[in-house]
């Protein structure tokens, strides 16, 4: 993938300006692409109107597949029949098109708004990977179907876009140029990290707090938190980071807030019993990783919870990051 905006990015950098390199590292739907999108918009201008019609199209294609996705799981999976009028206005999905006409947003709008669909939604979302975003988008499909709609800002952040393949983002921060590197997390992916483990400052590892009680979409048998502490260790013992800055993002802190009221951590560690506050088990999670960077010769972890679509919360992040470098 090429940097976010079409054309490889570029800062100026002075004669006493040395780069530093910050990889950007987790397993698959961490919240990396929301952080570059993040910095793009801090640091390099934003978007530009080409790119946010070339999020327009995507967002559609999202709401229309994902709406498809969870009516035909209605009638086919599960046992949530459509009610009568939903199902003839099934009939007016269209196939593989990212347009939404009036008549095709209503049929979205009279879909979502079903019973059956928001069972299947709230109850199997999770196994059918239906992802954190979908309901944001569904429920603004009118906005959304308007022939004059352009991408908002926060429409683009929840823009679920998977990465693959390298994408470097070049910025400057008070006078210091960072290169940001943003790698695909599914396990394809990682085969082409290694091509970018050189000269290393930081390893930012991302991992979703929210998706303690979810499966990898590339094996449903292992849970993507367990995924993430498993690749973390690697990163750990690896000889190329031996002296890099590990700073761990755990992400989505709002979807986590909300879900850990009503689905417990111990569906993910059976050997936690604490209590079920957001800090109680926030510090549950960031310690098991703090132990294994601990176990590679006693290094200390710079830790952030945060919620990527907050631009207040990532700046902050990133000021705490800049001083994480200094102390080096």
């Amino acid at each position: 993938r090429k940097s976010m905006g079409g054309k490889p990015s570029s800062a100026k950098k002075s004669p006493n300006n040395k780069e530093v390199k910050l990889l950007l590292l987790g397993a698959s739907d961490a919240g990396k692409t929301t952080i570059t999108k993040q910095i793009k918009m801090m640091y390099k201008g934003g978007f530009t109107l080409g790119d946010r019609n070339r999020f327009k199209d995507l967002i559609r294609e999202c709401i229309l597949r994902n709406i498809s996705t969870l009516a035909t799981m209605c009638r086919s999976q599960f046992n949530y029949p459509l009610s009568v009028e939903s199902e003839i206005y099934y009939q007016l999905l269209p196939d593989d098109n990212n347009t939404i006409t009036p008549k095709i947003a209503q049929a979205i709008i009279q879909l979502w708004g079903d019973e059956a669909i928001q069972k299947v939604y709230h109850n199997h979302g999770h196994e059918i990977h239906i992802g954190d975003n979908v309901a944001y988008f569904l429920d603004h499909t009118d906005r959304i179907a308007e022939e004059t709609y352009v991408p908002s800002e926060e429409d683009i952040l929840r823009l679920r876009i998977r990465t693959t393949g390298i994408g470097e983002m070049l910025f400057t921060m008070d006078d210091t140029t960072y290169n940001l590197v943003d790698l695909g997390g599914r396990r394809a992916e990682r085969r082409k990290w290694i091509h970018c483990f050189e000269n290393v400052s930081a390893i930012c590892f991302c991992v979703a707090l929210s998706e303690y009680n979810l499966k990898l979409f590339e094996d449903d048998q292992t849970n993507r938190l367990h995924e993430s502490l498993t690749l973390f260790g690697e990163l750990c013992r690896s000889r190329w980071f031996s002296s890099s800055t590990f700073i761990l993002f755990l992400t989505k802190r709002d979807i986590f807030e909300e879900k850990i009221k009503h689905v417990p951590l111990s569906v993910c560690f059976p050997e936690y019993q604490g209590g079920s506050s957001v800090e109680e088990t926030t510090t549950f999670i960031q310690n098991k990783f703090q132990d294994l960077l601990f176990a590679t010769n006693n290094r200390t972890l710079y830790s952030h919870t945060m919620c990527s679509i907050d631009r207040n919360n990532v700046q902050a992040v990133f000021d705490s990051v800049k001083d994480s470098l200094l102390e080096r």
